[in-house]
């Protein structure tokens, strides 16, 4: 039997781990692992996550470890998706909690989003039948599972309580173990982390200390050890984390589309836009400028990019209208006629000598991307802009993920030691 991880916690979850990736793989390669699930309270790293164990060939399962709001109280599930269609509503819970910047999910949120998902919640003391029999409800048969976990191996108090409701609402039990280093000698720099993540000082009074000091990866011999007398609760994680199918190919881009009339397609609006606002801008247009516009259209058409000049040139056009300083244009765009003609740059690249193929290159396939500089007290009003004409729904921006630099580590380090 293989060993399977029901919940790893990564570093992709801002200083609620030090486990990192790469040194996450060789792990579980060394301990024989079928299957691993990442846990964390986002989605953060999910993808690096499941291609990096797809190409070992060990089952990458995605889940995400959110509290919800029950009629009978606010409980911590761990949700995994179970299929795609399960993956799309881990997103969409992901995206409600993040967007609305709220720290507990409505009971109708989940039971809305709880198609394609599995949901695991780990018995305490303070359980009662009425909050397992509510998630029940919810969740039906075969979607929803008690976990019982034994820091260090030892049983908790309440082992015997839980086993009773188990049986008495035929909710199956599961082994857990929570991992967020890799190595048991890892649990003191995971309490400096947590410090950091506090705040406070290692010698604060007030600090909260982790509960218990074994939350690293379990080799096959600790989950055997410690659940000598439960294999069917090992067995019945195995299989959970087994049922668990979701396929994240690598595909290709799909590029949004701007609204035109049936009459007209993309492909000959972009090169009418090109050609009249080459002539405003140069007064003699050239041999060397008809055959550089043909040559790059030529790639862009090739490459299905024509949407997206349109769409960024259509917002270029609005901040120019309502005299929003926008910059002349920087990074590998500034090589691009296209961008020039359009107004999208300022820059004409044929008199500076710069190689589109900087930009867009055939034969190294990138998403296009022009870096625009707007005036930071308006820039809001173009992206209102852009929201109101293609939909709230189709526009979103992009984050920036926190790290750790050995600098910033090492200075951090330093505060919380005083």
């Amino acid at each position: 039997m293989k060993t399977v991880y029901p919940q790893i916690v990564t570093s992709a979850d801002m200083l609620k781990s030090t486990i990192q990736l790469e040194q996450l793989i060789q792990k579980l390669k060394q301990n024989n692992a079928g299957a691993a699930a990442i846990t964390n309270s986002r989605l953060y790293g999910l993808l690096p996550f499941w291609h990096a164990l797809h190409a070992q060939q060990i089952k990458a399962v995605l889940g995400l470890t959110v509290n919800v709001q029950l009629e009978t109280g606010i409980v911590s599930l761990v949700l995994y998706a179970k299929d795609n269609n399960g993956y799309e509503n881990l997103l969409k819970i992901s995206s409600s909690i993040e967007t609305r910047e709220i720290t507990v999910l409505p009971k109708r949120w989940l039971e809305a989003y709880k198609n394609g998902l599995i949901a695991v919640y780990k018995g305490e003391s303070t359980t009662e039948l009425e909050l397992l029999s509510e998630l029940q409800m919810i969740f039906g048969n075969g979607q929803f599972y008690l976990a019982i976990e034994r820091p260090n191996g030892e049983k908790m108090e309440h082992e015997e309580t839980i086993i009773q409701y188990s049986e008495q609402l035929t909710i199956p039990i599961t082994a857990f173990h929570m991992s967020r280093y890799i190595e048991k000698e890892d649990a003191f720099a995971y309490e400096v982390l947590n410090a950091m993540d506090q705040s406070l000082k290692m010698n604060d009074h007030t600090r909260l200390k982790p509960s218990t000091d074994s939350l690293h990866i379990l080799s096959s011999e600790e989950w055997s050890e410690w659940f000598f007398d439960a294999p069917s609760w090992i067995e019945n994680t195995e299989r959970m984390l087994n049922s668990c199918n979701v396929s994240i190919e690598k595909s290709a881009s799909i590029m949004p589309k701007y609204p035109l009339p049936e009459t007209k397609n993309s492909k000959d609006y972009l090169r009418e836009l090109c050609e009249e606002g080459l002539n405003k801008r140069i007064k003699e247009i050239t041999k060397p400028y008809v055959e550089r516009l043909n040559y790059e259209l030529s790639i862009i058409n090739q490459m299905h990019y024509e949407d997206y000049f349109l769409i960024v040139q259509d917002f270029m056009k609005f901040s120019k209208q309502q005299n929003i300083l926008t910059g002349p244009g920087r990074g590998s765009s500034a090589s691009s006629l296209v961008a020039f003609s359009l107004n999208i740059t300022d820059i004409d690249p044929l008199r500076y000598g710069l190689l589109f193929e900087r930009f867009l290159n055939p034969e190294r396939i990138t998403m296009p991307d022009i870096d625009i500089d707007f005036a930071d007290s308006r820039r809001m009003e173009v992206i209102q802009y852009v929201v109101k004409k293609y939909g709230q729904n189709y526009v979103s921006q992009i984050i920036t993920f926190g790290t750790l630099s050995a600098k910033a580590a090492a200075r951090e380090v330093a505060r919380v030691f005083g």
